[in-house]
């Protein structure tokens, strides 16, 4: 997220083999400052780990975090200082459960890696995966008061001609670009890619895609904000090709991809 003239990037790391949320910041996108833990889990908290997840300014105008709580579906936490160094997860999380067995919305949606934003007069909600029938996938909801979410319906309808049936919508970020819309996500088998297309009555409509992990190429779990020049900008993880016995050994897993600038070609 960008604000009040600083770039803030948060990113996963896994002290005791669970998920907590780094942060860094910048405000050039070359010199980074290391911040104290924006995300960590406690034994009396509801969600067990910090998956991936998004950013959004929400109505009232705070910076709010929403994350994938594993175990425990979709919770959000908000900060109210300017440096975005203190995190408040909000006591109603989850505030999307994992539908149970039995109740009216199991089988309707499944909640996993989500985004959100702000749209008029409501907050959003994309909650990406995948079915055996219809392959890449993803969930719309919707709330005034990120508390109590509505269920909306399924936000597109991807194609085989575009993608596997085995693949997933894996970290979602929807947002409009030049006069189009853009989904980009990740599927587990083949890594980052996107939808672009139109966006009509909260349902996504794809007319092209493309893949942004080539061959020999390891781009993975994307993020994009929008900063005051009004450039999108993104990164992407860089998965470690060494061994699992040498990255445990080092202590650290992966890099950051550079930030590239998003737009529209003339095709």
């Amino acid at each position: 997220i960008f604000w009040k003239g600083r770039y803030h990037l948060f990113y996963p790391f896994f002290p005791g083999g669970v998920n907590y949320w780094g942060h860094l910041s910048s405000t050039d996108l070359v010199h980074w400052h290391c911040h104290t833990t924006a995300i960590t889990i406690r034994p009396e908290d509801p969600d067990r780990n910090a998956f991936a997840g998004g950013s959004l300014v929400n109505r009232d105008g705070v910076p709010t975090l929403i994350y994938n709580g594993l175990e425990a579906g979709a919770c959000i936490a908000t900060c109210t200082d300017d440096e975005l160094i203190h995190w408040k997860k909000h006591p109603a999380n989850p505030v999307i459960p994992i539908p149970k067995e039995g109740s009216p919305e199991f089988g309707k949606y499944k909640m996993w890696d989500v985004c959100g934003w702000v749209d008029g007069d409501y907050h959003y909600c994309l909650s990406g995966g995948n079915t055996p029938e219809d392959g890449d996938v993803a969930w719309l909801f919707r709330s005034k008061d990120l508390v109590n979410w509505e269920f909306r319906h399924n936000f597109y309808k991807s194609e085989r001609r575009w993608t596997g049936i085995e693949e997933d919508c894996s970290c979602p970020d929807f947002f409009p670009i030049g006069d189009k819309y853009m989904l980009m996500f990740i599927s587990h088998a083949r890594g980052c890619q996107y939808y672009i297309g139109r966006y009509e009555n909260e349902t996504f409509y794809p007319e092209q895609h493309g893949r942004m992990n080539w061959p020999g190429g390891s781009f993975f779990a994307q993020e994009s904000l929008v900063d005051d020049k009004g450039r999108r900008i993104f990164w992407a993880w860089v998965p470690d090709q060494r061994t699992r016995e040498r990255i445990l050994l080092s202590g650290w897993s992966g890099v950051y991809s550079m930030p590239r600038v998003l737009s529209l070609a003339d095709d």
